[in-house]
């Protein structure tokens, strides 16, 4: 599983949505970002697979699969959302990172984001990336294949290997009276062949 640098994270105010008219707490505030940004990493979920512009966002197009995991909630920081930045006129650095690390703009509430961090010592580092093992905190559960991706059950469960079958396998599609990504429960409509437009 890929770990997200804070330096690579696609929103420009995130970790750094707190203000303050006071230089020294805006520069305790950059100082800590730059300090947890070089330890720690986070790798991102959702509470929901269902909501189709996160298949546009992260999911090329629809064209992609969405990864179900079993995440121990505490392991978990879940994300709060707020309408405008937030003043802070205290510069513990305690105080700065339980305000950083919880919160983004409420424009980004669709995804309904929940966080696992991770310490980047001693990772697998592979082109500048960071990469972790699946393991008991955070164990697949199901491979959901997006509306537009052609890949087939079949290799699906060949990419997955070993533990093929505890892991649950199905295709999406839109549903036909709402704006939802939803099971596709006609197993006649599923990919048939393995020359699929879909990258794993």
């Amino acid at each position: 599983m890929k770990i997200a640098t804070i330096a690579d994270l696609n929103d420009p105010f995130e970790w750094n949505w707190l203000t303050s008219k006071r230089p020294d707490v805006r520069n305790a505030i950059t100082q800590t970002k730059k300090r947890m940004s070089a330890d720690f990493g986070i790798i991102c979920f959702s509470a929901s697979w269902q909501n189709p512009v996160q298949w546009s966002h992260y999911a090329d197009k629809h064209r992609g699969i969405c990864l179900g995991f079993d995440v121990p909630k505490q392991y978990l920081a879940e994300i709060q959302y707020y309408p405008t930045r937030q003043v802070l006129n205290r510069s513990t650095p305690d105080a700065i990172r339980s305000l950083m690390i919880r919160a983004k703009y409420e424009h980004w509430r669709y995804e309904e984001e929940w966080r696992l961090f991770e310490a980047l010592g001693g990772k697998t580092v592979e082109n500048g990336l960071y990469f972790c093992d699946f393991s008991s905190r955070m164990k697949l559960q199901r491979v959901i294949i997006g509306p537009d991706c052609d890949v087939t059950e079949e290799v699906i469960r060949a990419g997955i290997g070993d533990t093929a079958n505890q892991i649950e396998v199905f295709k999406a599609r839109r549903a036909f009276k709402s704006f939802k990504i939803v099971r596709q429960r006609n197993r006649d409509l599923w990919p048939k062949d393995e020359a699929g437009g879909c990258n794993l």
